[in-house]
């Protein structure tokens, strides 16, 4: 994950991967303090050429910078089911390591919100389709935040209603709509380099080879009162039945979306009924730090 930059091959070498963006952390030797700069691999491979030896000892040069390490991008799925807290941990933890976060979910109820207010018929996936391949998204990425236009309108807001909510899983079940969602992240993905990106099946099929992969459960009470308490504070007149029977329903259609997560090894799978949104988010960030150099995982809450 790391390679110190002592030579002119290690830094190639660092530059080395499938991955197309890294994270160089560097220290100016005129002004003393530590920065860290992105680079896209390409980018790097060429001032390679310009480096030299630095006198200090420490690394490299390029200028008045003395590089002293490589850090390459990471990627960070967190999926599960509805009302287990993976929202919310993922939007914390991609602030903690001042990393983008990637709401696919937003994507999906984008599509559906354009649907409803079109009144096109969900049961018409020909016609969903089509929209999907027309309506141009923009997902904004920020470490604490996440908003999504359609066709340059801003619908943050209008995603997260309870009729949108209900009405995603129709959309996010016809598989054409799935490919161009799961061709998107993974263009997203290449652009951020790193980051923190929650869903279904971001670990199971849009990122494979992500450098961890979680999983967050709890039992279904739980999570209804969770997203209870959320549409009521949206200002949704809602019963806990009705979201109960919603949690039920999208259970049953979307966790075979990251089952093969659920094996040994294939992730790391947390129970989240007991236990605060705070310490959920310290449970990921230190099995994080066990495992990825990364600047900011050590940080504590």
């Amino acid at each position: 994950m790391v390679a110190q930059l002592d030579s002119k091959a290690s830094i190639r070498g660092g530059c080395a991967g499938d991955k197309g963006c890294i994270l160089v952390k560097r220290v100016n030797t005129r002004n003393g303090p530590t920065a860290q700069e992105s680079f896209d691999c390409a980018t790097l491979s060429i001032i390679c050429f310009d480096l030299e030896t630095s006198p200090t000892g420490g690394g490299l040069r390029f200028g008045a910078t003395e590089l002293v390490g490589i850090i390459r991008a990471m990627v960070i799925t967190i999926d599960g089911p509805a009302g287990s807290g993976k929202s919310t941990a993922a939007r914390k933890v991609a602030a903690r390591l001042e990393v983008p976060y990637l709401d696919t979910g937003a994507m999906y109820r984008a599509i559906t919100h354009v649907a409803l207010l079109r009144g096109i018929p969900l049961e018409d996936e020909q016609a969903v389709v089509e929209l999907a391949r027309q309506t141009r998204l923009e997902v904004d990425c920020g470490p604490t935040h996440a908003r999504v236009r359609a066709d340059g309108h801003d619908i943050s807001e209008a995603v997260r209603s309870l009729k949108v909510t209900q009405a995603t899983g129709a959309v996010a079940r016809i598989q054409p709509v799935r490919d161009l969602m799961v061709a998107e992240q993974r263009r997203l993905g290449r652009r951020l380099g790193s980051f923190v990106t929650e869903g279904r099946d971001q670990g199971s099929i849009v990122f494979p080879d992500a450098d961890m992969k979680f999983v967050l459960e709890a039992e279904l009470e739980q999570r209804a009162l969770r997203r209870l308490r959320d549409l009521q504070v949206d200002g949704e007149e809602v019963e806990f039945r009705e979201v109960i029977y919603d949690l039920k329903t999208r259970d049953a259609n979307d966790s075979v979306q990251w089952s093969s997560l659920l094996r040994p090894d294939a992730a790391i799978v947390i129970d989240t009924t007991d236990l605060s949104i705070a310490q959920v988010v310290d449970c990921l960030l230190g099995h994080i730090r066990a495992v990825i150099p990364w600047p900011n995982a050590s940080a504590q809450s």
